[in-house]
């Protein structure tokens, strides 16, 4: 039986302890944020022992909390992380990703929105964009001039976490999966005229091979309705992994 803890308050992390609560093969060890619906008990932190007796540990809460509890997390448990913006920081992914080989633990990248991600790690690519065009109300923070179509970022994918840290997850899974935070292009657009989300990535590689997916779902807040279903396919994927940083 898989023991889970949950990290967050949001409807994510609702989605996800509701999740492991109906499903037999797994058990809810602790649930870590605001008060959640569905009558789910919370605590304020989990404790040393509620650590040791959990297998994995979903973060859904923001890249602070990945910064300031990940390395303790992964002295005993798996995390997975949503709050992929905490990532960016070069010193803190390697010494969580250290931690992890070190304990025999994993550092888990859901790929959230993302489609394709396996396809994308199977070769080396020389180039690679990601670009999300969003309508104003589903940015964070909200755009000044929402009355017309702008590009709020282009630029390399590290550049953007800071500036839309709740926006950038799927930027930052993309870039670490293939040609890295300082080399793919991100690329974010506001248009009060979308009535969906629209992801395009595209990868390039030495050999002339290419590949080009798009992606289109309606939203629900800053994150496509799909979102609880895509973490939940990653977590139970996730069972199955090796050490270290791997991506699901």
């Amino acid at each position: 039986m898989a023991r889970i803890g949950v990290l967050g308050g949001g409807g994510i992390a609702t989605s996800i302890a509701s999740y492991v609560l109906q499903t037999a093969s797994h058990q809810l060890t602790f649930v870590q944020g605001r008060s959640l619906g569905s009558g789910i008990a919370t605590t304020t932190r989990a404790t040393n022992d509620e650590l040791r007796e959990t297998d994995l540990v979903v973060e859904a809460a923001h890249p602070e909390v990945v910064k300031e509890y990940g390395a303790r997390i992964l002295a005993t448990s798996d995390l997975m992380v949503l709050s992929c913006g905490a990532l960016v920081d070069d010193d803190v992914r390697l010494a969580l990703a250290e931690t992890a080989t070190e304990h025999g633990t994993r550092l888990i990248l859901p790929h959230g929105a993302l489609v394709g991600v396996e396809s994308h790690l199977s070769r080396q690519w020389d180039s690679a964009t990601i670009e999300f065009v969003k309508s104003p109300s589903s940015l964070e923070p909200a755009p000044k001039h929402a009355e017309r179509r702008m590009v709020l970022y282009d630029g390399p994918v590290r550049g953007i976490a800071a500036l839309y840290p709740r926006n950038v997850n799927a930027m930052v899974t993309y870039a670490l999966a293939t040609v890295g935070l300082d080399h793919c292009r991100a690329r974010l657009v506001s248009d009060p005229d979308a009535t969906v989300g629209r992801l395009e990535t595209s990868a390039a590689g030495a050999d002339g091979s290419r590949l080009h997916i798009i992606k289109e779902q309606p939203m629900k807040g800053v994150s496509g309705t799909e979102m609880a279903g895509s973490v939940l396919g990653s977590l139970q994927q996730a069972m199955e992994q090796r050490p270290g940083l791997v991506f699901g």
